[in-house]
């Protein structure tokens, strides 16, 4: 097993956690804003959308759906990536004793 003081001092694996902590972060804020921005639009400008918004609201719900299993593919594939090249960093520290 690698020594977890080597671990922690690995710059290599700082910046890695630093890119998905940043992942995590930009994910996250993109389905907050998704998930208010047009309901908070519907809400406050009903007379700008007119006849529309019973539609938008359906386009918006099925967009929903859509974009949550399309993000969540994304984030997944991603969240594999750095799977793999933390595992590459501590195998490569466990060979350097």
């Amino acid at each position: 097993m690698m020594d977890p003081s080597k671990l922690y001092n690995n710059e290599e694996l700082r910046q890695l956690i630093r890119r998905r902590i940043r992942l995590n972060f930009y994910t996250s804020f993109l389905f907050i804003f998704y998930y208010l921005f047009a309901p908070l639009f519907f809400i406050k400008f009903p007379d700008f959308l007119g006849e529309y918004l019973l539609l938008l609201s359906w386009l918006y719900v099925f967009s929903l759906f859509i974009g949550t299993w399309l993000v969540g593919w994304w984030y997944s594939k991603r969240a594999k990536v750095y799977e793999y090249q933390k595992n590459e960093i501590i195998n490569k520290g466990k060979g350097s004793r």
